[in-house]
């Protein structure tokens, strides 16, 4: 059997030696333990709300209740969607212009 030998982040050291003294292993076989068993997301990130109005609760979005509510007013009802492009498209140009 080979040996690795590597630095580990101190916090990461510490839970390595805290998993080895509760478990009974010493760091090289717990260390070797959770390189096979792989990382769980559970073991990774912190669980969080399952759903997305769960989400949103938890972080007071504001609840859109009708379509309308998200369509904005910043365009003239009386103009194409080709000439909005045309108008973007000068609009890019008159920034890249202006970075140069």
């Amino acid at each position: 059997m080979s040996r690795v030998i590597i630095d580990l982040h101190p916090a990461l050291e510490e839970r390595l030696a805290r998993e080895a003294a509760r478990s009974g292993l010493s760091r090289d076989e717990c260390a070797r333990t959770a390189l096979e068993r792989g990382l769980t997301r559970s073991e990774t990130m912190p669980e969080g709300p399952q759903d997305l109005g769960a989400l949103a609760a938890n972080q007071r979005a504001p609840r859109a209740v009708h379509f309308e509510d998200l369509l904005g007013d910043f365009w003239p009802e009386d103009e194409s969607a080709d000439e909005f492009i045309a108008t973007l498209r000068s609009w890019r140009r008159e920034d890249s212009q202006a970075a140069e």
